[in-house]
């Protein structure tokens, strides 16, 4: 019997756990892969506040970002500020960091196991799990579901589910380059990214699947393919959900669709919705209840807010085209408008961009009609 089950060992599962153990809770991590962090389907590219929020080592920095350049069309956007704003980081390492954390804290974890169902009784809830095959059942009082687009836990108690699911595509290239480049694509409502390395670079994007993102590194990159180290592929959910909590099951991270809709980034919300989850759970287990509903709303009046705001920008900018976005780029490569970028500028918070850009720049609003409420 524990007082907690997290099915997914990646960062807000691990944050979650770590914070429960150390709190005095029984709390055990089924991950069903046998090594944490492993397979990398990220960026990597992060704000310096998620590391410190993951408490993560100077290890897991690789490189830190203070200038980005935006290609569209004919115009080029660059940008530079006076501090760091993104850092590229072992993405592999900082998952291991925080599951090592969670276990020095106390938590159990079980690698290599897959969560197959799950049934509720009158002591909580039965986790029916799959380990070198064998079949397992553990009781639990809450069950945590941190386990991704594909959520199990998700889909057993009809939570709520992803708008979009993105696919996405990143390759490690031999190309060097010396800041941080991208480019919108208003085709697939994403953009496309490259990273410098130390030894190449990172390039990717994400496509609701028209055009596949494959193909549009292919346009951007053309015979990438051959200059590749490694790739893989992965799935963004996009979507504010509206159900992330049944009585005592809740989701987090990606499983709760905490994604950043401008980005696609979920370590931030995962992490800032870990902490709300992990005083939710502590507040009710002390109480010998097992109700977690003020996690969902605790979560949709804070970070939540930033997601709604993302969708209504991500809204506008599907309705763009590349011209358009030309047009966006052209009257924002001035002093002012630049200045406000690198000083506001904030990849964890986006949507604070638009008042203060609208402000200065009021053709802008030609192309943000759906914007009003957001800005007002």
């Amino acid at each position: 019997m524990y007082d907690a089950i997290i099915v997914g060992g990646g960062p807000s599962g691990a944050a979650v756990a770590g914070a429960l153990a150390e709190r005095g809770f029984s709390v055990l991590i089924v991950e069903e892969h046998r090594e944490v962090g492993r397979p990398v389907q990220c960026s990597g590219l992060v704000s310096p506040a998620v590391l410190r929020m993951a408490g993560s080592s100077q290890r897991v920095r690789l490189r830190e970002f203070k200038k980005a350049k935006i290609f569209t069309g004919k115009e080029e956007l660059d940008i530079s500020a006076s501090d760091v704003k993104a850092v590229a980081m072992d993405r592999a390492m900082f998952d291991r960091e925080l599951m090592e954390k969670a276990v020095r804290k106390g938590a159990d974890i079980m690698l290599g196991t897959r969560a197959v169902s799950f049934r509720r009784d009158e002591r909580g809830i039965l986790s029916d799990l799959r380990s070198s095959g064998e079949s397992i059942t553990i009781r639990s009082r809450v069950l945590i579901g941190a386990d991704g687009v594909t959520s199990s836990v998700a889909r057993a108690f009809d939570m709520g589910r992803p708008k979009e699911v993105l696919g996405a595509f990143q390759a490690h290239i031999t190309d060097e380059v010396d800041e941080i480049r991208i480019w919108p694509e208003p085709d697939s409502a994403f953009f496309t990214w490259q990273i410098p390395m130390e030894d190449g670079s990172l390039i990717g994007t994400a496509s609701p699947g028209n055009p596949p993102a494959l193909s549009i590194l292919k346009r951007r990159f053309p015979g990438f393919e051959s200059r590749s180290i490694t790739y893989h592929g992965g799935a963004i959910p996009i979507g504010n959900s509206r159900k992330i909590t049944d009585k005592n099951v809740a989701l987090v991270g990606d499983a709760a669709v905490q994604v950043k809709p401008l980005s696609g980034g979920g370590l931030y919300p995962g992490l800032s919705a870990a902490r709300i989850l992990v005083d939710s759970t502590v507040s009710a287990l002390e109480k010998d209840s097992t109700d977690l509903s003020s996690y969902q709303k605790k979560w949709q009046s804070d970070v939540g807010k930033e997601i709604k705001n993302g969708m209504y920008i991500r809204k506008v900018y599907a309705e763009l085209s590349e011209k358009d976005m030309e047009k966006i780029m052209h009257e924002l490569n001035n002093a002012n408008s630049k200045r406000i970028i690198s000083e506001l500028g904030d990849i964890d918070h986006p949507s604070l961009l638009a008042r203060p850009l609208v402000k200065s720049t009021p053709k802008l609003l030609v192309f943000a009609r759906h914007l009003l409420g957001l800005l007002i």
